[in-house]
């Protein structure tokens, strides 16, 4: 999704600023257009990520991850930001919601809201869900979406699949076939 966010943005001519955490990722996704990459594991995120977001005004955090970064680069933005969380990609269970700062929420009017698209389209009228399927089928079409597929195991190679995956999870997906 992240990868897609980053193609779509561009499109629209929307700065974009992405934060990961392998810097085997950084080259990919600055190719792929992103303005600012930023390495989560850096010492100097913090100060990098408040000079970025000011520089580029960002507005609007996109998280699929809503692991302990999520609440450091919310406190890194500026004032009346958004964080939309979509995911939980992370692999601990850590309670993210105790490390909100109250203080940025009130004082820095900041805001955390979910989307979860099932809800979404559960609430639109079918002609709106229609229309957002033409979109998203089109832009598939010209490659702003799509599915990166970095590996393919048969069901007897499960145990390589799970280890490939786990090594390279943020590349794409991995397709296990029973054929």
């Amino acid at each position: 999704m992240g990868k897609g966010a980053i193609r779509y943005a561009k499109m629209l001519g929307i700065k974009t600023i992405a934060t990961v955490r392998s810097s085997a990722n950084v080259e990919v996704l600055k190719k792929l257009g992103a303005d600012q990459v930023l390495l989560t594991t850096a010492e100097t995120l913090k100060e990098a990520l408040k000079q970025t977001t000011k520089a580029l005004q960002a507005t609007v955090l996109l998280d699929a991850v809503a692991d302990i970064d999520t609440p450091t680069i919310m406190s890194c933005m500026p004032n009346g930001r958004t964080a939309i969380v979509y995911g939980r990609l992370t692999e601990t269970q850590h309670p993210i919601g105790g490390q909100f700062s109250v203080a940025d929420v009130i004082f820095r009017n900041q805001k955390i809201e979910g989307f979860w698209l099932a809800t979404h389209i559960g609430s639109a009228k079918p002609w709106q869900v229609l229309a957002l399927s033409r979109k998203v089928q089109k832009l598939f079409a010209q490659g702003i979406f799509q599915t990166d597929i970095y590996g393919q195991f048969n069901a007897q190679q499960f145990p390589q699949a799970l280890e490939h995956y786990a090594a390279h999870k943020s590349d794409g997906k991995v397709i296990l076939s029973f054929a």
